[in-house]
């Protein structure tokens, strides 16, 4: 798996979440980027290139991808801080302790992005840390980095062997004029 960051520019977040997967692409396989469809609940994926998987995500301004031969999930969110309502609803006891909540908040959205599903309250995805990455439930292993400007990105997947040491800035081209 490699995880591939950016900044949108001048391009909506959305534009630039795929121009950054395109990047991503031909920095890993030969040929064109393949097809993308999507699933009945909106998770986006390669129809003609079935073992191979990626992650989307978008925040104030920043952009991220993931590709991987496993099922996958990335996050990126802007620096902010979370209500004390939100994380006694969203969060585990376990992990209001540790702080660093929007690290956690990541994890559980990556979650959900790799499974496809949100089937549980957030309270009941609790990523706990283990050693420099987080378990989280159905032995979805995590990872997250603290980007320049306080941004948070996190990747998830099935297996601590998938997960990179680092994500990869991958500078996409912007509009002209």
């Amino acid at each position: 798996m490699t995880v591939y960051y950016s900044e949108a520019g001048s391009l909506s977040e959305h534009d630039a979440a795929l121009l950054l997967l395109e990047k991503a692409w031909y920095a890993e396989q030969d040929g064109p980027l393949p097809r993308l469809a999507y699933s009945e609940r909106g998770k986006p994926y390669f129809p003609e290139q079935p073992d191979l998987y990626f992650s989307l995500s978008h925040s104030g301004g920043q952009v991220a991808c993931c590709l991987a031969e496993t099922p996958c999930g990335c996050d990126l969110q802007e620096p902010r801080d979370l209500s004390p309502a939100l994380l006694r609803r969203c969060f585990h006891e376990d992990e209001q302790a540790l702080g660093s909540p929007l690290h956690h908040w990541c994890l559980k959205e990556c979650f959900v992005k790799l499974t496809g599903r949100m089937d549980r309250p957030y309270r009941e995805m609790a990523f706990l840390p283990e050693g420099q990455l987080y378990r989280g439930p159905e032995e979805v292993w995590g990872r997250v980095w603290s980007l320049p400007g306080g941004f948070v990105l996190a990747v998830a997947a099935r297996g601590e062997e998938a997960l990179p040491l680092q994500p990869r800035y991958l500078p996409i081209p912007q509009k002209t004029g």
